[in-house]
C-alpha cells in the first residue's frame, strides 16, 4: 500500500539511514506491506486470493479489504490506526526474519 510522503517521513527516512551508516536503497519508500506471502504459498494461489480480496472504494480514494473468513460473512476494513512500528531484520526467508524492536506510538 503506497503511503503519502510527508516531510516527517522523509526526515525519519534520512535519520534511519544516517544512523545505520548506509545509503538509502528504498525505491518503494514509503509503503506499508499488508502481508507477506511466501513463494510456496503463491504457487498455491495465495497472492491472487489476497489481490482478489482488495476492492477499490466507491469514492476512489483508497482501497478496502474484505477481512471476512470466506464463508460468506463480510468484514470490510477501509482504514486503521497504527499503534506500533516493528523494526525487523528481513534477511533470508520470511520465516527467518527477526523482530529487533517494537516501537509504541503515542496516541
Amino acid at each position: 500500500m503506497a503511503v503519502k510522503l510527508t516531510p516527517e517521513l522523509e526526515t525519519l527516512h534520512d535519520q534511519v539511514h544516517k544512523s545505520l551508516g548506509i545509503d538509502p536503497r528504498t525505491p518503494a519508500y514509503p509503503h506499508l506491506s499488508l502481508c507477506y506471502i511466501t513463494d510456496k504459498d503463491a504457487e498455491n494461489g495465495e497472492r491472487q486470493k489476497f489481490y482478489d480480496g482488495l476492492h477499490l472504494r466507491k469514492d476512489g480514494n483508497g482501497i478496502a479489504l474484505d477481512c471476512g473468513d470466506g464463508g460468506g460473512a463480510e468484514d470490510w476494513l477501509s482504514e486503521f490506526i497504527i499503534k506500533e512500528i516493528w523494526v525487523v531484520s528481513c534477511e533470508g526467508l520470511v520465516e527467518e526474519w527477526k523482530v529487533l524492536d517494537i516501537v509504541e506510538l503515542q496516541s
